[in-house]
């Protein structure tokens, strides 16, 4: 009798065992089934919707990591996007950029190809030198487009020297200040700098405050001021470009030195830029070791903040 008991017993225990067992065993089945269609999903860029799982679920964990990599990809296709859009705009922008002095040297070309200008020399330097300066427009949107593409790569070959940093500084602000003042811009200089050497790479250096003067020369007030300020900071020079603009919204200020970023339309405009310059700008001051930074508020201006660290002779 008791050995009948135990049989039924043990024919009861593995009975529950088979079932649980088949039951677990669908369970698992149909996980991995569901598993199998999320990823498929995600193979074919269907990244909007997550996977519906039970918490209990014994693939809870894998489904966290898919659901973590399918929103990853969700932001990079995003981002991508966004740039592509971007850069459409940029190429638009850089097409007008190039079309306005084309257009004006041909006007004026064809001016002088017709003799308008034979009996009026005083007017036909006018034309020669708007051509001049066309020209030059020109030529420095190709070289920004030339360094845009050494973005991101060591394709930028710099030939450092270690340059006495008051007597560079001083000598730039001497030839910037007859061009602002030729512009009918105020302009004050003040450097405070006695011994201090740097290395850097005085062309591309100087590519680098061309930039941002000429941003702020773009974006000035009716009564247009630019600062340019030098002083020693402990182990480093400060460098400091002032402005007295529209200045820029806080929440753009994050985003001006990124790849074709192009900010509000009072600070930049499809006439007024193309969202490359301070991108290059601030690779050229990280490839020398610096950092940069921008501080402005809206109605009273922008300063741009450049740290390069001194070095001894």
């Amino acid at each position: 009798m008791i050995m009948e008991y135990i049989c039924i017993i043990l024919a009861t225990a593995l009975l529950v065992f088979v079932l649980l067992f088949v039951r677990e065993y669908r369970t698992r089945r149909s996980d991995v089934r569901k598993l199998s269609l999320y990823m498929d999903r995600i193979l074919d860029g269907e990244l909007k919707d997550g996977f519906d799982y039970d918490d209990k679920s014994i693939s809870r964990e894998l489904v966290m990591k898919l659901d973590d990599i399918r929103q990853e990809l969700l932001i990079r296709v995003g981002d991508s996007v966004k740039e592509e859009k971007v850069m459409q705009e940029m190429l638009i922008s850089i097409s007008h950029d190039l079309k306005t002095p084309i257009t004006s040297i041909k006007g004026y070309v064809e001016g002088l190809m017709d003799g308008i200008c034979d009996n009026n020399p005083e007017r036909k330097n006018k034309y020669l030198n708007t051509i001049y300066n066309k020209s030059v427009d020109m030529d420095k949107l190709i070289d920004a487009l030339m360094l845009y593409a050494k973005l991101g790569t060591e394709a930028i070959r710099y030939d450092f020297k270690v340059v006495a940093a008051r007597d560079f500084f001083d000598e730039y602000a001497d030839a910037l200040s007859d061009e602002l003042e030729a512009s009918k811009i105020r302009f004050d200089y003040k450097n405070s700098l006695t011994d201090a050497h740097i290395s850097m790479d005085p062309f591309y250096f100087k590519r680098v405050i061309d930039n941002i003067i000429s941003n702020s020369r773009k974006y000035c007030s009716e009564d247009p001021k630019i600062s340019l300020m030098i002083e020693g900071e402990g182990d480093s020079i400060h460098i400091c470009i002032e402005d007295n603009g529209p200045g820029i919204p806080a929440k753009d200020i994050p985003k001006i030195f990124n790849r074709f970023y192009r900010g509000n339309q009072a600070r930049t405009n499809p006439e007024k830029g193309n969202g490359i310059g301070l991108a290059i700008v601030k690779k050229i001051v990280n490839d020398h070791g610096g950092k940069i930074w921008v501080e402005s508020e809206l109605g009273k201006g922008t300063c741009m903040h450049i740290l390069i660290h001194k070095v001894c002779k």
